[in-house]
């Protein structure tokens, strides 16, 4: 099974597009919920999107754990604030060029590479 490779892991850059899709419906300092915004976005291979986004999220450093809602287009994911700090989701769901924001970006693209690598057959 080979596993395609979004655009954004090669250009973690792209990452601005899917945050200006996200909004911040709940946050704490650990805890953070996003919710996904469909206005105008073109739904061709949203899920596989949203897949690799969140598969990339998972394993990134610093976040604990995550849990997806399809059907609430959301997702809550519980962050190490010592690793991640709480500001720079803010930034990062604000489209804010960054220091930290670009090393987050980094890491969840990073982590997509990886995950593609993982699933090529050996």
């Amino acid at each position: 099974m080979t596993t395609s490779l979004p655009a954004w892991a090669a250009e973690p850059s792209l990452l601005f597009a899917w945050a200006a899709r996200l909004s911040i419906a709940h946050h704490i300092p650990g805890r953070i919920r996003l919710k996904l915004g469909l206005d105008g976005l073109d739904l061709t291979g949203l899920g596989d999107g949203i897949r690799s986004f969140t598969a990339a999220l998972s394993v990134c450093p610093g976040v604990l754990q995550l849990q997806v809602n399809l059907l609430a287009r959301s997702c809550t994911l519980l962050y190490d604030t010592k690793v991640i700090a709480p500001s720079t989701w803010t930034a990062f769901i604000a489209g804010q060029s960054t220091q930290p924001v670009h090393q987050l970006i980094d890491a969840i693209a990073a982590a997509a590479r990886a995950n593609a690598d993982a699933a090529q057959p050996t």
